[in-house]
């Protein structure tokens, strides 16, 4: 169907009575003929219109679709997304009107009635991909709440029932690593180990890119480039290989990463040999006063005096990693201080 025509079937539909309509047109043609009015500037021709095309079919997603946009179009955003709820999750466009409800949510920032929405979508008994298609737009909503933990968990949902998308992945290694530098890692870790550990199916059998890089991510922020490694092999002899080019090129940057911060951790280990002083009152006895910060001074220059030198190599090791990503940087530290002694290995 060109433009023209749909914006023709339109104009023909005024003319007919709703028992013609049905006879004449099917849902789908009438969908996108009224689509075609919305998005090439007959929106006065699909508002007069759409009302009686939904008498004739009333739970059609390619139809209820172009009415939210007409009412979010009039800031109806409530009336948009109520109606867009109504659509059956057997619905070809089913998936269409979900990407718009949480389109109206984020243009209007109501996140948390977007969570809301979906949450109760979710109770439903959706098919796999559908599933996956939702819990990413939930997901997304509390990425702008900066609520990370729960985004992860979502996207990983996601990804597990609907994995050829690439974009979820990249959601979840986003939400993993906000998750981190807010130090909630303990509350994903576990989570992040099975999601990675689930995945191997997924990348020995169906070549899922987003599949590959999550899990390379998770074995280079543990150190384990030889697993890493293994996945770019992988992946080289795999038919998929479009992306192969930026997978070697991330894997250049991880190598040339850790062998910078190998020397930078086992000088930070040598430094946390040495007992930083508390601050001037904290384990004191009470009424030290003057005594306690005169002390407190005291330490700290002996602290200060043997590090000196170990400190000058600490920065000397730090300036180029920060240079080269800062923000990597910060992740791995924040990883390994929670982790303990697991120091990355290149």
């Amino acid at each position: 169907m060109e433009v023209k025509e749909g914006i023709e079937i339109i104009e023909k539909v005024q003319e007919l009575d709703e028992a013609a309509i049905q006879i004449t047109y099917d849902p789908l043609t009438l969908g996108k003929a009224l689509d075609y009015c919305f998005a090439y500037g007959r929106i006065s021709l699909a508002e007069e219109t759409i009302d009686k095309v939904i008498n004739v079919y009333p739970l059609e997603g390619i139809i209820l679709r172009v009415k939210a946009l007409l009412l979010a179009k009039r800031n109806r955003s409530q009336d948009a997304i109520y109606l867009l709820s109504l659509v059956p999750h057997t619905d070809n466009y089913f998936l269409s009107c979900v990407e718009l409800i949480g389109v109206i949510f984020m243009n209007n920032q109501q996140f948390q009635k977007g969570i809301e929405t979906f949450s109760v979508l979710l109770t439903q008994a959706l098919d796999p991909e559908i599933k996956g298609f939702v819990l990413h737009q939930r997901g997304i909503c509390y990425q702008y709440l900066e609520q990370h933990v729960e985004a992860f968990m979502d996207f990983k949902e996601a990804c597990l029932h609907f994995y050829h998308r690439e974009a979820f992945f990249k959601e979840a290694l986003v939400s993993f690593k906000w998750s981190v530098n807010e130090g909630k890692f303990w509350k994903i870790k576990n989570e992040t180990q099975e999601f990675v550990e689930s995945l191997k199916q997924v990348v020995s059998e169906y070549y899922t890119y987003g599949a590959y890089i999550f899990s390379a991510e998770w074995f280079y922020f543990n150190g384990d480039l030889a697993q890493v490694e293994w996945l770019l092999e992988e992946f080289r002899a795999s038919e998929y290989t479009d992306q192969i080019t930026e997978f070697e090129a991330r894997f250049e940057e991880m190598k040339q990463f850790l062998a910078l911060y190998k020397p930078y951790a086992a000088v930070k280990k040598q430094l946390a040999k040495f007992h930083k002083p508390s601050g001037p009152l904290s384990g004191r006895t009470p009424r030290e006063g003057v005594k306690g910060m005169a002390r407190w001074e005291a330490e700290m220059d002996e602290y200060l005096k043997n590090t000196q030198k170990i400190r000058e190599e600490l920065l000397m090791y730090k300036a180029p990693l920060v240079e080269m990503n800062e923000e990597e940087f910060e992740l791995f530290d924040a990883m390994n201080l929670i982790q303990g002694d697991s120091t990355p290995q290149p």
